[in-house]
């Protein structure tokens, strides 16, 4: 007598993916990025291109899908990836994507997929595969230029006693310097400013925040740095919020710059506020 055997196959649908290309655009943010993995897995389509809409580059031709950061979509990656991986790994994911470029965004994307078909939890430990090889290789590079940066950021001094740095690294390594400047210069106010993504990292001798600037103000930083007088700006925290003291100017003995004009009054405005002055306008964001 034969029997008929019937064997049922769990399918895990949430992995397959079509051969229904698109180009996926994102804000620029890891949690962005992390949105775009969601949303392409759960399109289950291949991306194509995953561009930052930050990076000012040309955008490839093809349909464009553009993706807004979901925190939520965002965590529920994050948390996929440490559970097949490790908190560990989720970091050095987190490196690698600062690397900031189209190509290294489709190399984590062929890594996730891996990562998320691999139910062992052992992909990640695969040197062999071309995927892992690349992604601690791309890490790599953008430690190596972070610890570049400990010990070449050239700081100055402004009017009001703070430190001012501005740098223009390849990849964005601003927040891999927060914890070595915060242990090397605990006793001082200190501002690194990346002038290529117009965001930084101050120091208020408590904490370390974002801050972002307006192009005017951001053209104040670059002044600086050419050795020519620039308006200047300090950051503070006062009864109502975050406030902007603007502008001072580097003055003769205070830097290792050859700034020498004296300083306007000092004026006081909540963030985001226009300020006026006899030299021009500025208007100033503090991201908390």
């Amino acid at each position: 007598m034969k029997v008929k055997v019937k064997i049922k196959i769990k399918a895990e649908t949430h992995m397959q993916i079509t051969n229904d290309p698109c180009i996926y655009t994102f804000d620029g943010s890891f949690e962005g990025f992390l949105a775009v993995v969601f949303r392409a897995f759960d399109d289950k389509r291949m991306p194509e291109a995953i561009v930052s809409r930050a990076a000012q580059a040309q955008l490839p031709l093809g349909e464009m899908v553009h993706v807004e950061t979901c925190n939520d979509q965002a965590a529920r990656v994050r948390s996929g990836i440490a559970e097949r991986s490790d908190e560990k790994n989720l970091r050095l994911f987190h490196v690698a994507f600062l690397a900031e470029s189209p190509e290294t965004n489709l190399l984590l994307w062929r890594y996730l997929q891996k990562l998320f078909h691999d139910n062992r939890g052992e992909y990640y430990r695969n040197m062999l595969d071309e995927e892992v090889y690349s992604l601690i290789q791309t890490a790599r590079q953008v430690r190596r230029e972070a610890h570049r940066f400990q010990g070449f950021v050239r700081f100055q001094r402004t009017r009001d006693e703070m430190y001012v740095a501005a740098i223009d690294p390849d990849h964005d390594v601003v927040k891999l310097l927060s914890a070595h400047f915060r242990a090397r210069f605990s006793d001082r106010h200190w501002l690194i400013y990346d002038t290529r993504r117009n965001y930084g990292i101050y120091y208020d001798l408590e904490s370390v925040r974002e801050v972002r600037m307006d192009t005017p103000a951001l053209t104040s930083i670059r002044d600086i740095f050419k050795n020519r007088p620039a308006p200047w700006m300090k950051i503070t925290t006062g009864p109502s919020g975050n406030i902007i003291t603007m502008p001072s100017i580097l003055p003769k003995g205070k830097t290792t710059g050859r700034c020498g004009e004296a300083c306007p009054a000092v004026l006081e405005v909540p963030a985001g506020e226009e300020v006026r002055s006899s030299r021009s306008t500025w208007a100033a964001e503090i991201i908390v």
